[in-house]
């Protein structure tokens, strides 16, 4: 997020109007919405990875070589356009763009300046350019595909024969805007036509085939597409042994530096011991930190990974906590302890919601304290209104189903 966004950007939302109530406890009696979800299938598993596990000096030594030697490389196909792409873009699938994320942006910003040289591409390197331009935010318009495609609405003939043209053309074509509607009926053709020919097709190129028709690579999980794609690689005899040797390395460094978060988070999460005391509630712990990982699995991003994984842990505590459990009585009290942001009612509250409310409350000065060492403490208030969002209507729609 800009530092330019003002302190005071967030809107201020209005105090919960609930009338003060008494002591509420917890009545075992009670009737209660309960879903008895399972319990996490993880236990500790995670805790278990020390921090000797990470030294691997060796290994990012070596990577720091590589690195250098594939920069030079790339580097020096500045004046082979097609190849340098075809580099750029195997890359990327294996997971590497971080490393080249300036070459990369400076490969695409010569692309995109020349577009109109592409005239002599064939449907492959065409739809590669597409791709990896639109991928980078690229204004580039699908009319470059006009010249393949026939009256009929669908490719022409002489390039059903073209499988890794009309495999590539599918690829970027999963990148297409409402305003390339035109393209639609092309793509559904294409499709059926790769799905007819799949069986008659070597191994190696009937799996890119199948996979490609089942999930593209545009909507795939970056983390599982690296690690799909060292296989297909490695299979395609003129790739770059080097760039092979990169990638699996610094896939299996980034896997360790995962693990050790995970770890971190585990333990965070086992001291709380907030599972015990809202024992009604989902413990998907490991689960959330996955969902971190498919968004940005990077090393620069740690923190915003912690940070997230421990948001989606505790935010499903909360929403069970109002879906499954609390009553509307003693989630009028934890809303309005929220909506205040103070401790002052905290006493009143049953155990379980206690013990999470103080929990959110400790989440809120960790967080603080990352953020003021960033410079960016004036990001906080948006995350206290989302939970203070969150808990006003979930109560509004208690009553509209209880």
């Amino acid at each position: 997020m800009a530092n330019c966004v003002p302190s005071n950007a967030c809107s201020t939302l209005p105090v919960c109007s609930f009338q003060a109530a008494p002591s509420v406890s917890t009545n075992p009696t009670h009737d209660r919405r309960c879903a008895n979800f399972p319990p996490s299938k993880w236990s500790n598993y995670f805790t278990g990875f020390a921090k000797r596990d990470l030294d691997l000096g060796n290994v990012s030594h070596e990577i720091e070589e590589l690195r250098a030697e594939v920069r030079q490389q790339l580097n020096a196909l500045a004046s082979e356009p097609l190849k340098q792409l075809k580099m750029v873009d195997a890359i990327q699938l294996l997971g590497l763009g971080y490393h080249f994320s300036e070459e990369i942006e400076q490969t695409l910003e010569s692309l995109s300046a020349n577009i109109f040289n592409t005239g002599g591409y064939d449907l492959y390197h065409t739809s590669l350019c597409f791709r990896l331009l639109r991928q980078h935010g690229y204004n580039v318009s699908s009319a470059i595909f006009n010249r393949f495609i026939n009256t009929n609405g669908g490719l022409i003939e002489d390039l059903l024969s073209d499988v890794q043209g009309m495999l590539s053309f599918y690829e970027a074509a999963q990148l297409r805007l409402h305003k390339d509607a035109a393209l639609d009926e092309v793509v559904a053709k294409c499709a059926t036509h790769l799905e007819s020919i799949a069986p008659n097709l070597n191994p190696s190129l009937n799996r890119q085939v199948t996979a490609a028709l089942k999930q593209s690579l545009h909507k795939d999980i970056p983390r599982l597409q690296a690690w799909k794609y060292f296989s297909t690689y490695q299979e395609d005899e003129s790739h770059d042994k080097t760039l092979l040797k990169l990638a699996k390395l610094d896939f299996n460094l980034l896997q360790k530096y995962h693990q050790q978060e995970l770890s971190h988070i585990s333990k965070w999460w086992k001291d709380l011991d907030l599972p015990s005391k809202c024992h009604y509630a989902r413990d998907r712990l490991v689960e959330a930190y996955i969902w971190a990982l498919t968004l940005y699995y990077e090393p620069q991003y740690s923190l915003g990974r912690m940070i997230f994984t421990k948001v989606i842990a505790l935010a499903a505590v909360l929403d069970d906590t109002y879906d499954a459990y609390g009553t509307i009585d003693e989630l009028e009290l934890l809303t309005e302890a929220i909506s205040r942001g103070d401790t002052s009612s905290s006493d009143k509250m049953p155990t379980y919601a206690r013990a999470l409310y103080q929990t959110l409350l400790g989440f809120y000065d960790e967080i603080e304290v990352h953020l003021a060492r960033e410079g960016r403490s004036y990001q906080m208030p948006y995350l206290k209104e989302a939970v203070q969002i969150t808990c006003v209507i979930n109560p509004l729609y208690y009553n509209l189903s209880s």
